[in-house]
Parts: C-alpha cells; sequence; structure tokens
C-alpha cells in the first residue's frame, strides 16, 4: 500500500481511493486533491470527449498550414535564385554577342539593365549586389567554356 500524508485517515482512504497521491508537505489537507480528482478531471474528460477531435483537428490545421507556407517560401526562393542565374547567363551570352567592342564596365552595365528589365517582368525581387555577383559568376563560366575553345583556335593556327 502507498504512504499516505499523516493527516489524511483510513477511512477518508476507503471512502475516495482515487485520492491516493503522495502530498507535497506533511500536513497538507487531501481535500484539494480530492476537488481535483473528483472534479476538474471528469469536467476535463467532458471537455476532451465533447470537444477533443475538433481540438485536434484545428491544431493539425494550423500545424500543417504553417509548414505548407514554409514549404512555399523556401521553394520560392528556390526557383527564384534557378530563374536568376538562368537571367544572369542569357544575359551574358547576350551581352557578349552584342556588345563585342564595349568595354568591360559597359558590357556589365548593360548586363545589369537587361537583367533589371528581365526581372522585373517576371516579378522577381533582387538587389544590384546580387544581379552583379550571378553576372560576374555567369561570365566566368562563360569564359571557362568559351576561352579554352578560342585557346584552341589560336593553338591551331600558330
Amino acid at each position: 500500500m502507498r504512504s499516505v500524508a499523516p493527516s489524511v485517515s483510513v477511512s477518508f482512504v476507503k471512502k475516495h481511493p482515487k485520492s491516493l497521491l503522495v502530498f507535497p508537505r506533511a500536513g497538507a489537507q487531501p481535500f484539494l486533491l480530492f476537488f481535483i480528482l473528483q472534479e476538474v478531471f471528469p469536467m476535463f474528460e467532458e471537455f476532451m470527449s465533447a470537444y477533443g477531435i475538433p481540438l485536434i483537428g484545428a491544431i493539425l490545421t494550423a500545424v500543417i498550414g504553417f509548414l505548407g507556407i514554409v514549404a512555399k517560401n523556401m521553394a520560392q526562393r528556390y526557383l527564384n535564385t534557378k530563374e536568376k542565374r538562368k537571367v544572369a547567363k542569357n544575359v551574358v551570352l547576350f551581352v557578349e554577342q552584342v556588345y563585342k567592342s564595349a568595354s568591360g564596365e559597359e558590357k556589365l552595365n548593360q548586363a545589369l539593365t537587361a537583367a533589371a528589365e528581365m526581372l522585373a517582368e517576371r516579378g522577381i525581387a533582387f538587389n544590384e549586389l546580387e544581379m552583379r555577383v550571378l553576372i560576374e559568376s555567369a561570365l566566368a563560366q562563360f569564359n571557362k567554356v568559351f576561352g579554352d575553345a578560342l585557346d584552341d583556335e589560336d593553338e591551331e593556327e600558330v
């Protein structure tokens, strides 16, 4: 049998077996604990039986909705970055083709202007630094691919 606080009588324990819990201190009165067990738990059970399923459904809906919004934002960020890279690559190819005789700084300004127009058309937000980095990266890839091809042509002519 469990140890019971000294203030709890044996007759009380026999009449109210649910109140057999360890009391926080030796002189605690059992009526508060008894009240909680007899009054609050049945009310909680009644509340849960009446509203438990809708409550759980609402909580799950909120959690799934939140996760959906987070997933959508992550996907949107990924797709926007992918689109920005594609625009930067196309702009570099365009500028290298159209402005062959222009200086490097002029080409960069033309690329930034063209990229800004293209991304604004698509409703994608960007800043100048981000676009400059993407264009420089695309230019480095362009130079790596076409620079090797140009070097091979120069070697064949010699």
